[in-house]
């Protein structure tokens, strides 16, 4: 599981990668509030950025949470892996972003890129 170390306050920007989330999530399971519980964290995040995205659970899980209680969120930006241009990958591609379309979001200004 994912642990900070310190008191993390006031970031704007928060950058990861698909390897990260694999590897760091995979305990959280669906008790995302228990798992992520430094609420001071998301009242200023801005920016999220994730890299090598294949649509898979972790990272919707992650994001659908980030959406939900990032208050000032401004902007998403998720850059897929070149593995997304499969068939099967397309399609698990495809079924993400719709799923991630559809989210009820806490900010009203969130513009999401899928690059």
């Amino acid at each position: 599981m994912m642990k900070f170390v310190g008191v993390v306050r006031n970031v704007r920007h928060l950058t990861l990668s698909s390897g990260f989330l694999e590897a760091n999530l995979a305990d959280v399971e669906d008790d995302w509030d228990a798992g992520f519980s430094l609420t001071c964290m998301y009242s200023h995040l801005k920016v999220i950025e994730i890299g090598g995205v294949e649509g898979c659970d972790n990272e919707l899980k992650f994001v659908r949470f980030m959406l939900k209680n990032s208050m000032v969120l401004e902007k998403v930006n998720l850059f897929f892996r070149s593995t997304s241009d499969s068939l099967d990958g397309g399609r698990q591609i495809r079924r993400f972003k719709r799923n991630l379309r559809a989210m009820p979001t806490a900010s009203s200004s969130i513009k999401m890129n899928f690059l």
